[in-house]
């Protein structure tokens, strides 16, 4: 079976957001990085994002300032207020950008299958300034729902995460797809779920990170046409 006749066989679609339908690191977002305001090479940055983001990912904190300033401070805690703010208000203004100006041809996708009488739901691990602007994305009209981690409580592999998702639909009747960030493919194959992993993004940015994923996978798509 391919990829497209998975999805022709699954009435209901579990998407992820973040380098799976968008990016704005790969799909040409203006704006310094939040790394470069703040002084902080990129890497070690990345790193504080992944080690140190429960609280953010799992509650709805609104002061970006202090999501911001929890982070660059294990760091170094000498970075001026001046710079927080100002990473704060650039990455807050990038997430935006992505989520109103997303390529054309993957809201297209989503198009299509919504109008193919998919339902189709999103589940992304997110903080409040990350998903602040979905409601005006355009991929906004085609998505039954949208689970963000900081509204439910749960994050992505946690069991839980995809029984929202599922909304009692049985597992066969879905498919997930995604980036494989956050061992999200493994967490939704443990529920049952089948998996596409799709490597549009992760092929631009980190080249040959997708091989680790490819074990999580059912399916393996490197453009989302191939959904169709």
């Amino acid at each position: 079976m391919s990829p497209a006749e998975q999805v022709a066989a699954s009435p209901l679609l579990i998407f992820d957001l973040f380098h799976t339908l968008v990016s704005f690191k790969s799909d040409g977002i203006a704006g310094l990085s939040t790394s470069e305001i703040l002084g902080i090479p990129e890497n070690e940055w990345n790193k504080l994002l992944w080690e140190f983001s429960d609280r953010r990912l799992r509650h709805d904190l609104t002061d970006d300032a202090a999501t911001i300033r929890e982070l660059a401070h294990r760091h170094d805690a000498s970075i001026p207020e001046e710079r927080i703010l100002a990473a704060a208000t650039s990455r807050a203004d990038r997430f935006r950008d992505s989520l109103l100006h997303p390529l054309p041809h993957r809201v297209d996708v989503l198009r299509q299958l919504h109008a193919r009488g998919h339902t189709l739901v999103l589940l992304s691990n997110a903080d409040s300034m990350e998903k602040r602007a979905w409601q005006h994305s355009p991929f906004a009209p085609y998505f039954t729902k949208a689970f963000f981690s900081c509204d439910i409580g749960h994050v992505k592999p946690e069991p839980e995460s995809y029984q929202r998702a599922l909304g009692g639909a049985s597992p066969e009747q879905a498919t997930f797809i995604g980036d494989g960030g956050s061992a999200e493919l493994r967490g939704a194959r443990e529920c049952g779920i089948p998996t596409i992993l799709t490597t549009e993004i992760i092929d631009q940015l980190w080249p040959g990170l997708a091989e680790e994923r490819h074990s999580d996978a059912d399916y393996i798509i490197s453009r989302l046409e191939e959904l169709l």
